[in-house]
């Protein structure tokens, strides 16, 4: 291996802990945007990360009047990205092992879908995966009710300050329930 081919790889690496560990801090921010509207109950994660920051495993949202399962709700959605990419001609085994990444984006998009309901926008840059099939939105910008709140380094920032207070409370207690404001940005 040359060292112009190690190089690469480092940056890919890089790139690529970039990526997710920026999905985590926009699911964290969306989780504290969410908290005025309801609960977010924690599960601890059926794995381990060891190269890129945990997602949070979020397992229902508690509003006022009904709840929603978060769980069942993403299981779903990725058994029918599943099918979907079957009938496109996609592998089984492909299917299979874009299965994880499936469930963090459509998390993502599902906290994304509930707050535009409350008033919020989201400028995102869409991604492709081969054949049209893996769709990801990367926020760039968050509106709420017309009214710019942050940029994507905001939204860094301040999501890997809530990510650190959540994450070691997620530790702390497996079953976590966080409840309207009970976390503030630091």
């Amino acid at each position: 291996m040359t060292s112009n081919q190690i190089n690469t790889s480092v940056k890919q690496q890089n790139k690529y802990q970039i990526y997710k560990n920026y999905q985590v801090y926009q699911e964290s921010i969306l989780i504290k945007l969410l908290l005025p509207y309801c609960d977010v109950v924690f599960g601890k994660p059926s794995k381990r990360t060891t190269t890129t920051l945990q997602f949070l495993n979020i397992k229902e949202l508690k509003f006022k009047n009904y709840s929603i399962n978060i769980t069942e709700y993403i299981e779903r959605r990725c058994k029918e990205i599943i099918e979907m990419e079957r009938r496109k001609g996609v592998k089984e085994k492909t299917s299979l092992r874009r299965y994880e990444n499936n469930k963090f984006t459509e998390c993502l998009h599902l906290l994304m879908d509930i707050l535009n309901e409350f008033g919020y926008f989201f400028n995102t840059t869409k991604s492709q995966g081969k054949n049209g099939i893996a769709k990801s939105e990367t926020i760039q910008q968050i509106f709420y009710n017309g009214s710019f709140m942050f940029n994507r380094e905001q939204v860094e920032l301040f999501g890997k300050n809530y990510y650190i207070s959540l994450f070691q409370s997620i530790n702390e207690n497996s079953n976590l329930v966080i409840t309207n404001n009970s976390f503030s940005f630091h």
